[in-house]
């Protein structure tokens, strides 16, 4: 299946790679292979040494490799079928090495005459001849092994090659399955929680005896004053305004002190007032003087018409600023 491994397309590749890199390893082996055999045949016989029995050298070697990969075999055995690729690769170079053992054997026989039990060809006796024997052993295992290995990266790739045109439409079908999988989950879901937001509310309506609760606005807080009330509090706010505008110019005539007439200025001093002086006012002064008192009286007119005013529309505050306050929102 796509997503398995990488895509289509990066499997083939490292499926080429690994043939590749596996010929690379097989063309070195042959070479090693063919540098022993090289060397095998250039090699001189040693004399003077004790002569061993027939075959107790390669043979015994070959049968102890044998034995140890028909122990691997039986330990693959347990946990895998005949199938499996490392099974068919010690099959194969156990058979290769049970041939090369007759091999050995039938000429060894054929050397010794049938009558000698001895050694007949003294290079079984050369160390440096058993040494590269052993190695040219164990590269015709190597290379059995990498045969095996060739064959099933060979098979691989040839099967990915064949569905050049199916594995693609194969990630596409599964990309729009995923896809359409997706979209479905995310309804699902969405459905599944409005079926418990359901759930909840028929718990809740069983659960309070018939009464039934609907959220129509959501909570806020009130616009209109608990207390005090409006009335009270607008006059109390204009007997304390004017207290204390009075209060205060109590306090600047304290400060500066003005005196009307003679007899207050004999009380505040003690001192007797030998005469008086009247002011004379000039039209210009008299004219300001009526416009300060005609100010003064538009203001406590405006004043108590401004109380008046918001005492009468005192009620219709609150629902004008609740109003606004929806219009911003």
């Amino acid at each position: 299946m796509p997503g398995q491994g990488g895509g289509y397309f990066a499997r083939l590749q490292a499926a080429e790679e690994s043939l590749g890199s596996t010929k690379a390893r097989l063309r070195l082996a042959r070479e090693r292979r063919a540098e022993l055999l090289r060397q095998l045949e250039g090699e001189e016989p040693v004399f003077g040494i004790m002569p061993t029995e027939l075959g107790t050298s390669g043979s015994g070697f070959t049968d102890a490799k044998i034995r140890e990969l028909e122990s691997q075999l039986e330990e693959l055995r347990l946990r895998y079928t005949d199938k499996h690729p490392r099974i068919g690769q010690i099959l194969d170079t156990i058979e290769l090495l049970t041939k090369q053992q007759k091999e050995e054997r039938i000429v060894a026989a054929a050397a010794g005459g049938g009558g000698n039990p001895l050694v007949a060809n003294p290079l079984d006796l050369n160390p440096v001849y058993q040494n590269m024997r052993i190695q040219l052993m164990n590269t015709e295992v190597e290379i059995a092994s990498l045969r095996a290995e060739l064959r099933q990266h060979r098979q691989q790739a040839e099967k990915l090659r064949t569905l050049v045109d199916t594995v693609p439409q194969v990630e596409a079908e599964l990309g729009r399955l995923n896809r359409d999988y997706d979209v479905v989950k995310l309804t699902y879901e969405q459905l599944l929680a409005k079926l418990e937001t359901a759930n909840i509310g028929e718990d809740v309506e069983e659960s309070i005896d018939g009464v039934q609760f609907r959220i129509i606005d959501p909570p806020f807080a009130g616009l209109t004053p608990a207390g005090p009330k409006r009335h009270l509090l607008l006059a109390a706010v204009l007997v304390a305004a004017l207290g204390l505008g009075g209060a205060l110019t109590f306090l600047m005539n304290q400060l500066h002190p003005v005196f009307f007439t003679s007899r207050a200025v004999t009380a505040a001093t003690g001192l007797p007032v030998l005469g008086s002086v009247s002011m004379l006012m000039s039209p210009n002064e008299l004219q300001e003087k009526r416009k300060g008192r005609l100010r003064f009286a538009a203001t406590i007119g405006l004043l108590i018409a401004s109380f008046a005013v918001v005492s009468l529309f005192a009620d219709q505050v609150s629902p004008l600023v609740r109003q606004a306050a929806g219009l911003i929102s």
